[in-house]
């Protein structure tokens, strides 16, 4: 295993764009993620993984309403940490 460890794991052709160590950062990507699939038609879902600890980021706060308005496919999963 690499020095970054799983953390870094990404695999695009199933479409896991792997994670990111910014706490937060993880819904604004998915809310890209969502918006594309949306844009290009697909079926798939985007998912975004975070803990408690990033309900109180702005950026995390900004991709909810983001993703509301947009009503594009993406579910946010909140790990009570």
């Amino acid at each position: 295993m690499a020095k970054g460890g799983s953390m870094h794991i990404a695999d695009m052709d199933k479409g896991m764009l792997g994670a990111n160590a910014i706490v937060g950062g993880s819904p604004p990507l998915a809310v890209g993620a969502a918006l594309t699939q949306q844009l290009t038609g697909t079926d798939r879902v985007a998912v975004a993984f975070s803990g408690d600890g990033a309900s109180n980021q702005g950026k995390t706060m900004e991709a909810m309403n983001m993703a509301v308005i947009l009503q594009v496919p993406m579910a946010r999963l909140l790990a009570r940490c």
